[in-house]
């Protein structure tokens, strides 16, 4: 009686936990994938080239950050000469997504969020650019290998 008792309360605990963990939230994104997120959008954006100049001048660097959206991001330092820089284009990037898809959004949020503004994620028009992301993701993963 003891022993199938024993048995039952050991049997309820795995249950409970497989349940309580197959249950639990999941990390959209790893701080390791959001740097590849970060990096193959750089790769899209610009082909990683910190001078570039797009959309008839309004964006520029790395990242083709527009003023707008630089100021919007709320990084400390103005847009000119700084956007310039790729560490401190990419922290916009980081900062804007976070502002406007939120921290633990999934890459795709992120990705559409910075081509398409805060309701990128929503338009049609950024599931090309994400299709584009996800493939450098794909590509730069098979580097690290």
């Amino acid at each position: 009686m003891f022993f199938t008792k024993f048995l039952t309360i050991v049997f309820l605990i795995f249950f409970f936990r497989i349940v309580i963990s197959a249950s639990a939230p999941k990390p959209r994104s790893s701080a390791s994938n959001r740097e590849l997120l970060l990096d193959a959008i750089c790769m899209v954006e610009s082909n990683n080239n910190p001078n570039a100049i797009g959309d008839n001048g309004n964006s520029r660097g790395a990242y083709q950050c527009s003023e707008a959206a630089w100021v919007d991001s709320g990084y400390p330092e103005p847009y000119l000469p700084n956007v310039w820089d790729p560490k401190k284009s990419r922290e916009v990037c980081k900062k804007y997504c976070v502002r406007y898809a939120g921290k633990s959004a999934s890459d795709e949020t992120w990705a559409r969020t910075w081509n398409g503004g805060p309701t990128g994620p929503k338009k049609k028009a950024t599931l090309g650019y994400w299709k584009k992301v996800k493939k450098n993701i794909e590509k730069l993963k098979k580097q690290k290998r």
